[in-house]
């Protein structure tokens, strides 16, 4: 159901306010003050706060930073208002500002207009939650979905392996989704700057350095009761490793120019393409940060080691094109998939994704053909030579014919024809030499 705080400390304009809402078929709560609006927030989760600026123990802009982590969008209703105020509100990310007297006309539609970008959001993130699935069927994929399902449910810090484009973050979304936690709050730790890590990561408080007109939590604080996925961990500055290590050991959070600590109950998915025990032994990451977050270990491999599972995502990345283009493609040509399959693919499922992507938006049919092939693709499967070697050689026999092919093919470079074969000159030189004398 549908749910509105009403933060209004005149009784008369409160019970109004909450009989129109009440007439549209929505949840109401009153909160007469600010210290009941932050208490009745936290249980209440309201869609929409209704926000009067003067109320009798705080100012309404003060309490925004407090509040505005438990509602979707904020409505300030004022009778003590200005341009100024507005501006600032706007700037705060107020959703709408209305002056006493009401215009309850003007309000119903601000209310509806919030519900259908709120009903928009939903469908996104309906969306979010099935591109989240882990396709594939091969043996490691397999072992990885039965992984999950064992500990989805268990309050244990997860890490994630494998290299940039395998899809960690959809692996951290789909344990997430499988738990009972509430939010999933993703940070990029190789996305912030240095300087920003810790407001980002810990929030801080009005006042606190130039510029923090308003209170702000935190990711860590914006995850509680939910998960915290942090990607690209490696990442993360050494004096973040100290801070974060000590929010893990104590469950809790202090933000910046606060001396208050705040309990959090959060659950730690992290994510990196490096290589841990070479940063532990340089010293850029800490041993005992490591060991809390990585109670299990999940190694998600590169595609060019599932490459069975390429034809199932294919297809999917088609469908999911096929909506967000508008398109209507139906098939995926057998020449394409065998290109696909045969491509060595160094950028994982997210260089899969986006040439499928492309190649559907190229598509004037319902097929996808070699022809909308990037070029790299486009000759991969020419490029593959089969050579015919009869039945009844011994092994040497077999080997000298394959060596003999290889160095023909290249115009005879010994050393790079040692390189395709695996061997040492000196090993390929002594070969040539032996077969020569005999």
């Amino acid at each position: 159901m549908r749910k509105i705080l009403i933060v209004e400390d005149d009784i008369s304009i409160g019970s109004m306010l909450k009989k129109f809402i009440e007439s549209k078929d929505i949840e109401v709560e009153i909160a007469e003050n600010g210290m009941k609006a932050k208490h009745i927030s936290k249980k209440f989760f309201p869609d929409i706060i209704l926000l009067d600026l003067k109320l009798p123990d705080i100012y309404g802009f003060d309490l925004i930073g407090d509040i505005k982590q438990y509602t979707k969008e904020i409505i300030i209703i004022t009778a003590h208002g200005d341009i100024d105020d507005a501006v600032r509100a706007t700037k705060m990310g107020v959703y709408d500002f209305f002056e006493k007297p009401i215009d309850f006309i003007k309000l119903g539609t601000s209310i509806e207009n919030i519900y259908k970008m709120l009903d928009l959001k939903e469908k996104v993130e309906n969306k979010k939650k099935n591109s989240n699935k882990i396709i594939g069927n091969s043996n490691a994929i397999r072992s990885l979905k039965l992984k999950i399902k064992k500990i989805a449910e268990k309050n244990i810090s997860v890490l994630l392996l494998g290299e940039s484009g395998t899809g960690k973050e959809v692996l951290a979304r789909s344990i997430h989704n499988l738990s009972k936690r509430k939010k999933f709050v993703a940070v990029n730790c190789g996305a912030i700057p240095e300087e920003l890590f810790e407001s980002e990561l810990f929030g801080y408080e009005k006042g606190s350095f130039t510029g923090a007109d308003t209170a702000k939590p935190g990711k860590i604080e914006m995850a509680d009761g939910g998960t915290l996925f942090l990607d690209e961990i490696g990442d993360l500055p050494k004096n973040m490793q100290v801070k974060l290590l000590r929010v893990l050991e104590t469950k809790e959070v202090e933000r910046i120019g606060s001396t208050k600590s705040k309990k959090v109950d959060i659950r730690i998915i992290a994510a990196t393409n490096r290589k841990f025990d070479e940063m532990i032994k340089n010293g850029q990451f800490r041993d005992d940060l490591f060991f809390r977050i990585s109670v299990i270990e999940l190694i998600i491999p590169p595609l060019r080691e599932r490459k069975e599972d390429i034809p199932e995502l294919a297809n999917y990345f088609v469908m999911n094109a096929n909506e967000d283009l508008e398109t209507n493609v139906k098939e995926i040509s057998k020449e394409v998939l065998d290109s696909l399959v045969n491509y060595e693919w160094p950028g994982n499922i997210r260089e899969l994704r986006n040439i499928i992507y492309a190649m559907v938006a190229l598509s004037d049919g319902n097929i996808l053909t070699c022809d909308m092939l990037p070029v790299k693709l486009k000759n991969i499967n020419k490029n593959k030579e089969f050579l015919k070697i009869p039945l009844g050689l011994n092994l040497e026999e077999v080997e000298k014919i394959y060596i003999e092919e290889t160095l023909k093919k290249i115009g005879n470079n010994k050393t790079q024809a040692a390189k395709m074969l695996g061997i040492s000159k000196v090993t390929l030189f002594a070969k040539l030499k032996k077969w020569k004398e005999e």
